[in-house]
């Protein structure tokens, strides 16, 4: 489930992109009766299943954590965050769902309560470090949460500046990654593991650049963005492709975090790479291994129910 949805958003929030960019060569299959099918996708089936598994992740007791909140996670809530709220206008709703306020009770409570609240994983349970990973990553994600509910309403809200002002206070400062922030490493490619740290960064930026009442453009917040810029830019080369395609996202509000010479190389392979329905399978997005040693999904993407 997870997966699958969330390499959707992300290639799916990029396409605006790679449809304005020159394409190499017409894909086999195509006809006009395809491209009239994608007019008619189920919006409202879409919002059902984000809501039920919404719903699945809050009945969890794994998730649950200290002052009653839970865990929230970068392959779960998360995408939906980003996903949900652009249902909105298409479905004519005129508020949250009950799974979405539901998740950012949570969230918010988390924000407003930070020094309060213990980090997701404690050091003693689940070794050295994981306290600091999970704190820096807690800290990006309610910041790119609220703001994206922030954006579908054209204001921010003061709880999502403390948010903001959360994951500033953690992002790196000195070293070979500074602009970035220490992510939850549990070597669950490509959600948590190393890989995750430029993914996330990228998000942030892209956060940040569209958040409500010109944020991005606040002199307090300018040194912060342009240590995120330099790391995306100096660190793309030794991405998978699963994060370039992000970066490229972050391009369009940033151009120089990814060159002319660079975007043409990965739209043109990303193009070699689409399946004949359409999808991408995140197996031909980067060298992924799962913990359990058991094979990886390798259908695309449009055609997984779970995962």
């Amino acid at each position: 489930m997870t997966t699958a949805r969330w390499v959707a958003i992300v290639i799916g929030s990029a396409a605006a992109l790679l449809i304005s960019l020159p394409r190499p060569t017409v894909l086999a299959g195509e006809s006009s009766a395809s491209a009239a099918a994608t007019k008619t996708w189920d919006r409202q089936a879409a919002a059902r299943y984000m809501d039920s598994r919404e719903a699945w992740w809050q009945s969890w007791d794994h998730d649950k954590r200290d002052h009653g909140t839970r865990c929230v996670s970068c392959h779960t809530q998360a995408p939906y965050a980003l996903a949900r709220p652009a249902l909105r206008s298409a479905l004519g709703e005129s508020g949250v769902s009950a799974m979405e306020a539901a998740m950012l009770s949570d969230v918010e409570k988390r924000v407003r309560n930070w020094k309060d609240m213990l980090p997701f994983y404690s050091d003693e349970v689940y070794g050295t470090g994981k306290e600091i990973e999970s704190r820096n990553a807690e800290s990006v994600l309610n910041a790119v949460i609220l703001s994206s509910y922030d954006r579908s309403q054209g204001h921010m809200r003061a709880l999502t500046r403390i948010a903001f002002d959360h994951a500033w206070e953690l992002q790196s400062k000195t070293g070979p990654d500074a602009g970035a922030w220490v992510w939850q490493n549990f070597d669950y490619t490509p959600w948590e593991s190393k890989e995750s740290q430029y993914h996330w960064a990228a998000l942030m930026t892209i956060a940040t650049a569209t958040a409500p009442d010109e944020y991005a453009s606040e002199p307090a917040t300018a040194s912060h963005l342009q240590a995120l810029r330099l790391y995306l830019q100096s660190h793309y080369d030794d991405q998978p492709l699963l994060n370039k395609v992000v970066a490229l996202w972050a391009s369009h509000y940033f151009p120089e975090i990814v060159s002319t010479p660079q975007r043409d190389a990965l739209v043109g392979l990303l193009y070699t790479l689409q399946r004949a329905d359409g999808g991408w399978s995140l197996t031909d997005l980067g060298t992924w291994a799962r913990r359990d040693k058991t094979p990886l999904e390798a259908r695309p993407v449009a055609h997984r129910q779970s995962g």
